[in-house]
């Protein structure tokens, strides 16, 4: 029984969504998990869903003598609560943003445009996913992608906007590794 899972691994609770731009690996957890990474605030957690094909072949009976996997996609979705044109330009391929800074005598501004076949920058992000147990662990979910849904930005008079992104996964190393789920355990006590 030691194999199964203890009933006070209970997972609640939501985390810290870190986004950077993915070069040819994924970055040690020091590197990606900083503050200028971090990109938002979550609202209403993160979901992770892993699908799959199979290929059955049957005798002339019809019975399955073999079945085999054709296909694999993994997404992860998460409810974005704090965001800004860096972030739009990060979940749409499209986006460009300039920034005028603030000066003393007039206001700063960020200006995010949105569209343009010519303007798709065809880059991918490591995106991670960082949750914090209660027993001080952290659970990280990793996937080199990038958001192929949309996005929507409902502005209601009293909820706030938040985009709801759905990340598709590509494979991040040549064994075709589609996502990431590391678990810290703790410490044993002395």
């Amino acid at each position: 029984m030691s194999k199964l899972a203890n009933t006070e691994d209970v997972t609640l609770g939501s985390g810290d969504l870190f986004m950077m731009l993915y070069a040819d690996s994924i970055p040690a957890d020091s590197e990606l998990e900083v503050d200028a990474n971090c990109v938002a605030h979550i609202d209403s957690g993160a979901t992770l869903k892993y699908g799959v094909t199979y290929k059955e072949v049957e005798d002339s009976r019809g019975e399955i003598i073999k079945a085999f996997i054709t296909k694999e996609d993994v997404t992860f979705g998460t409810g974005i609560l704090s965001w800004n044109g860096n972030v739009i330009a990060m979940l749409c391929e499209t986006a460009r943003v300039t920034t005028t800074p603030a000066t003393a005598e007039a206001k700063g501004k960020r200006v995010t445009k949105i569209g343009g076949a010519d303007n798709a920058s065809g880059k991918y992000y490591v995106i991670r996913f960082r949750h914090l147990k209660d027993d001080g662990c952290y659970i990280r979910v990793t996937v080199k992608g990038k958001n192929l849904a949309g996005f929507s930005l409902p502005f209601q008079k009293e909820d706030a906007t938040v985009i709801d992104a759905e990340i598709k996964a590509f494979a991040q190393d040549n064994e075709g590794t589609l996502v990431i789920i590391e678990e810290e355990l703790p410490m044993l006590s002395a």
